[in-house]
């Protein structure tokens, strides 16, 4: 059975082309079609939903340790809210799969794993997990990505 994002329903609204990604009922193009929207996220900005994401809180008073035992970038002088783009490791520190992290607090970290590969890296990471940290995984949030040139004055002006 194919899932369908908390956006779905805006998509469908707004006269999205859907088809299948990972799993998930996704937006492929709009009524312009995929070379415009290119064209303008380049020249201006846009917005993605990639609610089919894996989402995962780390939590606990161990968190930072778990974050840092699971990929190679230091969070410890990391601002609150700074995210980085980093990597997943295996025990013999290879590259499993490409993340985002973002520090929320010292024991708080927001994660967010590649769609295709969701199942795979939850159980990884919950095989690797240590005492003192936790792991909790939003199955119905919608997440969203602004890009494009001028991406980060409308996150300014929204937020």
């Amino acid at each position: 059975m194919t899932k369908k994002t908390p956006l779905y329903q805006n998509h469908m609204d707004l006269g999205a082309k859907m088809g299948p990604f990972a799993g998930y009922d996704m937006p492929l193009f709009y009524k312009e079609g995929a070379l415009k929207e290119h064209e303008w996220v380049r020249t201006h900005t846009g917005l993605f939903d990639v609610s089919h994401m894996g989402q995962v809180i780390i939590h606990g008073p161990n968190a930072m340790a778990f974050i840092h035992k699971i990929c190679p970038s230091d969070f410890t002088s990391a601002p609150e809210g700074r995210a980085k783009y980093t990597v997943l490791l295996n025990e013999q520190g290879g590259i499993v799969d490409d993340m985002i992290v973002t520090r929320m607090d010292a024991e708080c970290f927001f994660v967010v794993i590649n769609a295709g590969r969701k199942a795979e890296d939850l159980v990884w990471m919950q095989q690797q997990i240590i005492d003192g940290a936790k792991t909790s995984v939003l199955e119905d949030r919608a997440l969203i990505a602004v890009q494009g040139i001028g991406a980060e004055k409308v996150v300014k002006e929204c937020f």
